[in-house]
């Protein structure tokens, strides 16, 4: 066999690969490996058959996959990399096989497989079952594949004891440790910005609204769009005492300007001014909707 002929056998064992005959698929890529020592494509291509020879890892009685994938310089980072990227795709399935990969080459990745089978059973619907392996995540605490998803991971557990748990105290707990951890990239700040909304809220629910005017500032200062924390604001100051009504409702139409299609957002503030009371700016922001062709029911009677 001439050295220029070497590729046939990595063709011929992808053949047997796409066939399922990966018996043979090992028999014959190695050969390409010993013709072509640099090239590691073999080798990448035999890991793989060997996952399917010996499932579920490829540890085989006389090389494993481990072994040619060291040998042709993959790293664990390889592998959580295209972990992540199955899972931004919400191909969770397929990224849980990459993190297992990267497992089996040295990696620690358990609260990374945890959140992601949060993912995946929130995604389907199946919040207990969500709720137990998102908390696994948090309390293992170890193994996450980057500093962003650790964030994000605690940042989703204490939102989740905010919205699915209404225990305001330990979701404000949770997100003073989501802020210490804040890894600073850009892609984060919104979340960082949400985490100081949460933590506003939860101080405006106790009644503690000064705390909560600075947290919504805070909020509003990292992203100052977010409209949730703008009607906080407006709220907690409204609560506070002796309160500039007009301003207040700046506040909210501003929010509302910026999400104006957020169905919520308007509902959330028109029953605020009816709750107060304030028929005027009750139905200012009626008409408001409506020449946005929003409906909003409590704005019919």
């Amino acid at each position: 066999m001439l050295p220029k002929q070497a590729h046939l056998y990595y063709l011929l064992g992808r053949a047997y690969c796409m066939a399922g005959k990966y018996d043979l698929a090992v028999q014959v890529l190695p050969i390409f490996s010993e013709l072509r020592p640099k090239n590691p494509q073999a080798d990448l291509e035999l890991g793989f058959a060997l996952e399917k020879l010996c499932p579920p890892r490829g540890e085989c009685e006389k090389i494993t996959t481990k072994q040619v994938w060291q040998r042709a310089g993959v790293l664990p980072e390889h592998l959580i990399a295209n972990g992540e990227a199955a899972r931004k795709k919400e191909d969770f399935s397929q990224a849980i096989d990459w993190y297992r990969r990267a497992e089996a080459m040295g990696a620690d990745l358990r609260s990374t497989i945890a959140f992601v089978r949060y993912q995946a059973a929130l995604k389907e619907g199946r919040e207990e079952e969500a709720y137990t392996a998102l908390e696994e995540a948090v309390r293992t605490d170890t193994g996450w594949a980057n500093a962003d998803l650790r964030f994000f991971g605690w940042y989703r557990y204490g939102q989740w004891w905010y919205e699915k748990l209404g225990n305001f105290e330990i979701s404000s707990e949770i997100m003073h440790q989501v802020i210490r951890m804040f890894p600073e990239t850009p892609s984060s700040k919104f979340i960082l910005s949400e985490a100081y909304r949460y933590i506003g809220y939860s101080n405006y629910y106790k009644g503690n609204f000064y705390d909560a005017i600075f947290y919504f500032n805070r909020a509003l200062e990292i992203e100052s769009k977010n409209g949730w924390a703008k009607i906080g604001l407006g709220k907690a100051l409204y609560e506070k005492g002796n309160p500039n009504v007009n301003e207040i409702e700046r506040i909210f139409l501003e929010a509302l300007e910026f999400h104006s299609q957020n169905l919520s957002l308007w509902r959330d503030v028109i029953y605020f001014w009816k709750q107060k009371n304030q028929n005027d700016f009750f139905e200012l922001t009626c008409e408001k909707a409506a020449q946005k062709e929003i409906v909003i029911d409590l704005c019919n009677g």
